[in-house]
């Protein structure tokens, strides 16, 4: 690569360079050496130089090496072998191409637990809703919100659909009125965003293991009942 005792010439180190490296054309396969050994050398005047020693990263030609580098011709110190004397002199070395840093992984953000007021998807029981068990289904809370809201003020039983993150817009009662089905699932959304309940003589209580496939149940999931505020 270069007469006499030749340092390793990269930008990074501490080398007098005189001029520009240029690219030879040429190339080889290569391998990347990360945290190596280096000798840079430098000038200390009158014609003498310095070797140092220092982690550095570069490359170096290797038969079956997984890279190509490009071979750069640029004007370096070397030592001409007589004590520290040293001159400028052309040498070739492989320049590392640019890498692509491998792309990370983006992890998979996990879901928060449901707790209070949450509206299940379509045709999921509260059982399968309320995912965390320290926050059960609490049946009691819909069946007052069934009962003494919904059938009683639309407003105030929009007002709880919409916290829960699905806006009436409408209301209505069962699909199929007093229909056996239709017992234990109330307060409810359908898939045109009607809010449904019924009055306590067709369902007396809401159930967490009741559903129906058209219709997103309001559930209440609480470890205490103040979860699911009613005011």
């Amino acid at each position: 690569m270069a007469l006499g005792k030749v340092a390793w010439v990269a930008l990074m180190l501490v080398v007098l360079l005189l001029k520009t490296g240029a690219v030879s054309g040429q190339s080889c396969e290569c391998e990347l050496l990360v945290d190596t050994t280096c000798f840079p050398v430098e000038s200390i005047g009158d014609g003498l130089c310095t070797e140092s020693t220092a982690t550095c990263t570069k490359c170096e030609c290797v038969e079956g090496g997984g890279l190509t580098c490009p071979e750069v011709t640029t004007i370096a110190f070397v030592f001409t072998g007589v004590a520290n004397e040293c001159e400028a002199r052309p040498i070739s070395y492989p320049q590392c191409p640019e890498l692509t840093p491998t792309p990370t992984a983006t992890p998979t953000p996990i879901p928060a637990p449901a707790r209070g007021w949450i509206i299940g998807a379509a045709g999921d029981s509260c059982t399968e809703t309320c995912t965390d068990p320290s926050f059960p289904c609490t049946p009691e809370r819909m069946t007052i919100m069934n009962s003494d809201f919904c059938q009683s003020d639309d407003v105030v039983c929009d007002i709880f659909f919409s916290f829960a993150g699905a806006p009436c817009s409408g209301y209505d009662s069962c699909l199929v009125p007093l229909s056996p089905q239709c017992n234990g699932v109330h307060p409810a959304i359908d898939e045109n965003d009607i809010c449904r309940s019924v009055p306590s003589s067709v369902q007396p209580a809401a159930t967490c293991d009741s559903s129906l496939p058209t219709l997103r149940r309001l559930c209440c999931c609480a470890m205490e009942l103040d979860n699911c505020p009613l005011t």
